[in-house]
């Protein structure tokens, strides 16, 4: 019988295929079915998309696998992220959009691509210094009382954000997707370095206790640091080979890979999801067995202090 994952998340960044393809090429259709299948087979039912993703591509891509799995969509919750205008600017720099025009064109064709008529959850992909709550509340209020958006979240913001974002909107943001990993620990770096520079004006001030206060939902972005303890050519930082070391001692205590491990560390802490972006079917099958895991206290402090490269406060 399948069994649910709760806490692993499916990122779909990585589907579409290269620039120079299109979602509709057999080679390309082939590699995404097989790891969405494999994915949902392993017991993930949440997917993570956003519209920037390999410039829409993912998204449509994951459209033709509903498509051709009509059953599929009440089966799963399917989000994505939208308000980056890709490269846009000056120095080919990205530049953030929350204004009506943006955000209603931007859904529709969330939801063209996607070939589904609603979304689980929207996010707000990275904070948009010229937002205007009137103006957000006349675009999202509608579309979550119509039930086109079943619920909202935000990516990359700080607790005072996402307050000033509900009292906005009136509506309460069940997530918030932020960068965290063994090798990006801030979350809960702040949390013990209180009163410290170490981690002054990071913008995470609080946000595991806010989370849990407040039953927000912290989804891990880049889990695993991109291979940063995992790969035999890492870069030769004092801190990277002890990582590396302790994650293959605990590999074999645990009876998993160590990327697993790595990723059971960022899934031990409360209120955390995390998404996982490889295509690769058995490197799937392998990082769900962190769900089914959990590290002892010990061995969490363990790595977080190794790799961190120096001792608590």
């Amino acid at each position: 019988m399948r069994r649910k994952t709760e806490k692993i998340i499916y990122g779909c960044m990585g589907l579409g295929g290269a620039v120079n393809t299109t979602v509709s090429d057999l080679a390309v259709l082939k590699k995404t079915f097989m790891a969405l299948e494999t994915a949902y087979d392993s017991g993930i039912y949440r997917f993570d998309h956003a519209d920037i993703y390999n410039q829409g591509r993912a998204e449509s891509v994951f459209g033709l696998w509903l498509k051709d799995n009509p059953g599929l969509r009440s089966k799963i919750f399917l989000q994505s992220k939208t308000g980056i205008n890709l490269h846009a600017g000056p120095y080919n720099s990205s530049y953030y959009d929350f204004s009506e025009t943006y955000l209603s064109q931007h859904v529709e064709q969330i939801l063209a691509r996607l070939h589904t008529d609603y979304l689980d959850s929207l996010l707000l992909h990275r904070p948009d210094p010229l937002a205007s709550g009137e103006a957000l509340a006349r675009v999202l209020q509608p579309l979550v009382k119509n039930g086109t958006v079943r619920s909202l979240g935000v990516s990359n913001m700080s607790v005072w954000q996402i307050q000033w974002l509900e009292h906005a909107l009136q509506l309460p943001v069940r997530v918030n997707q932020i960068r965290f990993s063994l090798g990006h620990s801030l979350l809960v770096d702040q949390m013990v370095w209180v009163n410290s520079a170490k981690v002054m004006n990071h913008g995470l001030d609080g946000m595991l206790s806010f989370a849990s206060q407040y039953a927000v939902e912290l989804q891990a972005w880049s889990p695993l640091d991109k291979g940063l303890f995992l790969s035999p050519f890492a870069a030769d930082a004092k801190n990277i080979p002890a990582t590396a070391g302790l994650l293959k001692e605990l590999s074999q205590i645990y009876d998993v890979a160590p990327g697993v491990i790595a990723l059971s560390w960022v899934l031990r802490v409360p209120q955390v999801a995390a998404v996982i972006g490889t295509t690769r079917p058995e490197r799937i099958k392998a990082l769900v067995e962190a769900s089914r895991i959990t590290l002892s206290h010990d061995d969490w402090y363990r790595l977080w202090i190794t790799a961190s490269g120096e001792k608590l406060p």
